[in-house]
């Protein structure tokens, strides 16, 4: 039990010291020179003044605005600035963190789920740039991104076994990749890994039910 409790606060405090390097980073990106990142701004100022609340990007028919909401908030809450802009990119690229240590821990054991949730504390230059970095909605994709392939796994694994899968999964699953879509199709990377997790599962289980829609999975 005490073992149990001592993970869960290393855990813990490896997603923590991401969360906070994030917010340093944020800190330091406050007056990026960027057009994108400026565009953010203005959407979550828009936002946040309660003008309008932009389904896409501006500009663009295309990623969502879950992202600059996150910043809106916050600009809401503690005034607008650069810094707030880039505070809330660098909470949405933090959520990711869970979900990679799940993704590792199922793949792997806990060893495997704890090192990968290390090197994504920081991780390469550009990939922790992008996760304070305001570009619209690259850091949410790659949580929904995480969680739909990460499902995809835990529902492949229990048809494997010739169980069930609860059908909160396939909610949860649903709801990750479709708001993933929304945010950025990108996310169209990560569907491609969920599909070639899924579909061997997905179709022995429809032959086991003796089902001629398995054809197509073939």
């Amino acid at each position: 039990m005490k073992s149990n409790i001592a993970w869960k606060l290393l855990l813990a405090g490896i997603i923590l010291l991401g969360l906070v390097l994030r917010i340093f980073r944020a800190w330091t990106l406050q007056f990026i020179p960027v057009s994108d990142c400026g565009v953010v701004a203005l959407m979550a100022g828009h936002i946040a003044e309660g003008g309008e609340i932009p389904v896409f990007f501006y500009g663009q028919p295309y990623m969502g605005s879950l992202e600059p909401m996150l910043s809106a908030l916050l600009c809401r809450l503690f005034g607008t600035s650069g810094f707030m802009v880039c505070l809330g990119t660098a909470f949405a690229g933090s959520l990711q963190l869970p979900p990679v240590y799940l993704w590792a821990r199922d793949a792997g054991g806990r060893y495997a789920g704890l090192f990968a949730l290390l090197f994504c504390v920081v991780g390469s230059e550009i990939y922790f740039e992008l996760s304070a970095a305001p570009l619209g909605g690259y850091m949410t994709m790659m949580t929904f991104g995480l969680l739909t392939v990460w499902i995809s796994g835990r529902i492949a694994a229990a048809l494997a076994a010739n169980e069930p899968a609860p059908r909160g999964l396939y909610i949860a699953l649903g709801l990750s990749a479709g708001l993933g879509w929304w945010c950025q199709q990108l996310i169209v990377a990560f569907f491609a890994a969920a599909a070639v997790t899924l579909l061997p599962a997905l179709r022995w289980s429809m032959v086991r039910r003796g089902l001629l829609l398995s054809l197509p999975c073939f």
